[in-house]
């Protein structure tokens, strides 16, 4: 590698290196560019887009991973800056070395080929399993009445269905890593599911709104619809299938619109209904989505009725019941309901 002395330390400094580039430019080391949307982790055998890059409040940037608490080279793996990631992707055998090579690929623009671009598997491959979730919960507090009652959603609602509000929760990733952390604003978990699945929700997150173990068969609210309605209305939020049982609509929701239940389960829970509303964002995503789950149910079943419905186009700015609701009143939902659906 490099011969790194007391003498020119100091010229590799962190701080000297932060003085002529960017956080930015060090993580596009491994990067290439800085992603806007969740990202699978390079330091880890990762399918799921889990991680992402955040700042603290001092505003250095980290890249975050919850799914990775372990230590490689005393070096927490959930919270990387760009130092750090620099040295564990290219596996440089220490600090010194790191900021030494940083100055001359980033600064200099030297062609290094003296470095492994290979990390070490062996230290980051771990035999999967399925992800769990662990919470402590807490009672419900005014601060969730002002949350839910925006959309017409009360305690009993959120006790009925298994919403529970949480203060700490414990990870342990698919490859037996726990990593524990205190949401530091409100989290809601939906417990509903089988085998103690979970999806934890933060409404006031700007990045990152979900956390769950669960899977596409994990269908919510499933366990309070009738089968003596022939209607069923299919919703793509916990939120908004809720605001539709309110109404009196047979409802339940997806993990999330693009997830869609395997065939077979999916044919059996609509095997008691002759009609089929399915009920997605006023969006891009909601449209495409709406269409592909219209074509596979039709696939399915030829003999059922499938309707798409989408909240009005003088409405796009609304795209789901939860921002209706919040926005213009649950009585003016009721009302485009009784047109679009209870009389369509």
């Amino acid at each position: 590698m490099y011969s790194i002395t007391d003498e020119n330390f100091e010229f590799f400094s962190k701080e000297r290196i932060l003085s002529l580039i960017t956080e930015e430019d060090i993580f596009k080391l491994v990067f290439k560019e800085i992603p806007t949307t969740s990202v699978t982790s390079p330091f880890r055998d990762d399918e799921n887009p889990g991680c992402y890059f955040e700042r603290d409040s001092s505003g250095k940037l980290y890249f975050i991973d919850f799914g990775n608490s372990t230590k490689v080279k005393n070096i927490n793996m959930s919270h990387l800056d760009c130092f750090s990631a620099v040295q564990l992707y290219y596996d440089i055998p220490s600090f010194p070395e790191t900021l030494e090579f940083i100055y001359k690929k980033c600064i200099e623009g030297q062609d290094i080929k003296t470095l492994s671009l290979k990390r070490p598997a062996s230290t980051f491959v771990k035999k999967k399993k399925n992800k769990k979730i662990f919470i402590k919960s807490r009672n419900f507090n005014s601060q969730d009445a002002v949350y839910w009652s925006k959309f017409s959603i009360t305690k009993k609602n959120l006790m009925e269905d298994l919403v529970i509000p949480v203060i700490k929760v414990s990870i342990v990733s698919s490859y037996d890593e726990t990593y524990s952390f205190e949401p530091s604003s409100v989290c809601y978990a939906y417990t509903e599911f089988e085998e103690d699945r979970k999806k934890l929700y933060f409404p006031y997150s700007s990045r990152r709104r979900f956390i769950s173990s669960c899977n596409k068969n994990d269908i919510g609210s499933v366990k309070h619809i009738s089968t003596e309605n022939n209607q069923l209305i299919i919703a793509k939020s916990y939120k908004d299938c809720r605001i539709l049982r309110n109404l009196n609509l047979n409802s339940i929701w997806f993990q999330n619109e693009g997830m869609f239940p395997d065939n077979k389960i999916l044919s059996s829970l609509l095997s008691p209904f002759n009609q089929i509303i399915i009920f997605f964002d006023n969006d891009t995503a909601g449209y495409t989505a709406s269409e592909n789950l219209s074509i596979k149910i039709k696939e399915l079943t030829s003999s059922k009725e499938v309707r798409k419905v989408f909240l009005p186009i003088d409405n796009k700015k609304i795209k789901d019941p939860g921002e209706f609701v919040q926005k213009l009143g649950i009585n003016a939902l009721n009302q485009f309901i009784d047109h679009a659906i209870r009389h369509s």
